[in-house]
């Protein structure tokens, strides 16, 4: 059956940023549920009582200095990790890329192929502004072109060659049209039959290329696997990463290389 994006990819993708900020609130929540213990201890103890040596409160009281110690290492440990989450939860709804999970990537790269276009048709033009000899040519045709601020004219009055940005452009111009061709012909095309080898069974599901492993990869095998592009879906049970023909040459040489696949 030829594969099809999933309908529901915006559903999935605000899922995702949903998943994040849930695990942010856990670590905050751990983190002040530290610091509350922390400072129950450090409530405990008189305001600037040192420890006692000899004394029979000696033990409790290193053991308490030991324990606020490692409560508050927690508590900002726990911090840092919701700050993180919530960065990157974030960026997951900021995220402008464009997936091939997404049913309507083909239409969205097509828009952002004429941007593309239209930014390199411009730079062409910047580009024999600035083939003028006289920087004061130089800046009569640019003024022409778009309202430059007085920096940017300043910096392209005797700035040498901008051509290079007609070149960039050009090839993300091509990188585009690739793309949408790859998502054309894998729209098109039936997916790959599922294989067993040594005990490991490949599949593509999804729009994703899924190793099931009769239990958990030995330590050389996951580096051999993220190196690979490869993680670890837990609620699946399996390994996977976008589909696509590297994906099933590495699923395939991996899977050859044998047992032992469990660890010990």
């Amino acid at each position: 059956m030829a594969w099809e994006p999933q309908k529901n990819y915006a559903e999935r993708r605000e899922a995702r940023a949903t998943r994040l900020r849930d695990r942010a609130d856990k670590a905050e929540a751990a983190s002040e549920a530290a610091h509350a213990g922390v400072k129950a201890i450090a409530d405990r103890i008189p305001l600037g009582q040192p420890i006692l040596v000899g004394h029979h409160s000696e033990g409790r009281a290193r053991r308490d200095q030991d324990k606020i110690h490692r409560g508050m290492q927690k508590t900002v440990e726990l911090s840092r990790k919701a700050e993180h989450l919530h960065s990157r939860a974030n960026a997951a709804e900021r995220n402008a890329a464009i997936s091939s999970d997404d049913p309507e990537a083909i239409e969205k790269l097509e828009a952002k192929l004429l941007l593309v276009r239209a930014e390199r048709a411009r730079w062409r033009l910047i580009a024999a502004a600035m083939r003028k000899k006289a920087p004061e040519k130089r800046v009569e045709e640019l003024r022409k072109l778009e309202p430059f601020s007085s920096e940017e004219l300043k910096t392209l009055r005797f700035s040498g060659d901008v051509s290079y940005m007609t070149k960039n452009l050009g090839a993300e111009e091509r990188r585009i049209q690739a793309r949408m061709t790859e998502l054309r012909e894998r729209a098109q095309a039936p997916a790959p039959e599922s294989v067993e080898l040594n005990g490991i069974a490949i599949t593509e599901e999804d729009n994703r290329v899924r190793m099931t492993f009769p239990g958990k990869p030995e330590q050389r095998v996951r580096i051999d696997l993220k190196s690979s592009g490869f993680r670890f879906a837990r609620s699946l049970g399996v390994w996977q990463r976008h589909a696509s023909t590297q994906a099933w040459h590495h699923a395939k040489r991996i899977a050859g290389e044998g047992p032992p696949w469990t660890t010990k």
